[in-house]
């Protein structure tokens, strides 16, 4: 499994910890493993959760991750644990590198995740997570995600679109200023 983001609170790394702690009691003969990516202010009390939870040998911790398709490649899964978004590139990446994710549904995110893609948890809490992870992580293989729907995934997201969608909206909205 893996997470990449800011280590901040916004993006509630510390939920991240306890979600993985309870999927790892919940799944005792599983070899599940956790990468964090990113660095923040959080960094260091998320490296002692980690040490407190008894997870050193489990979840690492991999700092500022420039290979970024190394990265998803290392994954099977993409968990982001946030209490509010805009529009996530860590989980678009995801999709894009074909690995499947689970997000809190809150921000742009119920947007960007669609049901082939990964699944959107309501509540965002630590039981909604381990019920949807431990359901999931039961019974391999994961959903695997095709090249056909990574292809629409770019496309979809495409730096070209989205400055165009943003440019047709600002243009209905500016004549009402006048």
């Amino acid at each position: 499994m893996g997470w990449l983001g800011r280590l901040v609170k916004i993006k509630k790394p510390a939920r991240l910890i306890d979600i993985f702690t309870a999927v790892i009691k919940g799944l005792p003969g599983r070899q599940l493993h956790l990468i964090i990516g990113g660095a923040g202010p959080l960094e260091e009390a998320v490296g002692e959760q980690i040490s407190r939870a008894g997870l050193k040998t489990r979840a690492h911790m991999a700092g500022l991750t420039s290979d970024l398709p190394q990265f998803y490649a290392d994954l099977d899964l993409m968990i982001l644990t946030s209490d509010n978004e805009g529009t996530p590139a860590a989980l678009i990446e995801a999709q894009a590198a074909g690995v499947f994710s689970i997000a809190p549904a809150v921000g742009g995110i119920p947007d960007i995740v669609r049901p082939k893609y990964g699944t959107v948890v309501a509540p965002n809490t630590v039981e909604s997570y381990v019920e949807i992870l431990t359901r999931l992580l039961a019974r391999p293989p994961l959903p695997i995600i095709g090249i056909n729907d990574r292809q629409a995934t770019v496309k979809r997201f495409a730096p070209e679109r989205r400055v165009d969608e943003i440019d047709k909206l600002y243009g209905k909205l500016l004549p009402s200023i006048h």
